[in-house]
């Protein structure tokens, strides 16, 4: 629990606070967790997502708000 209130429930939290005060550029430092263990043991930004343990699904979770807000307001981000 103790990876989703912080990479999760934090991350909420500060994008609240970046729609309140107008912030409209983020980076977000993400981890290759959110990946898994590819067959092919070779991981880009192109393979599918499918992480294999809290921290990784945690992490995901974030980049899935990040997205959303993204889509719904004036905030660009790079992760």
């Amino acid at each position: 629990l103790k990876y989703y209130q912080n990479n999760t429930v934090n991350s909420h939290t500060l994008l609240g606070l970046c729609q309140k005060y107008y912030v409209n550029k983020f980076i977000f430092s993400s981890t290759a967790a959110v990946y898994g263990m590819p067959e092919s043991g070779i991981c880009s930004e192109e393979t599918a997502t499918n992480p294999i343990n809290p921290y990784g699904q945690s992490k995901l979770m974030t980049e899935h708000m990040l997205k959303d807000l993204s889509a719904s307001s004036e905030l660009r981000y790079v992760a």
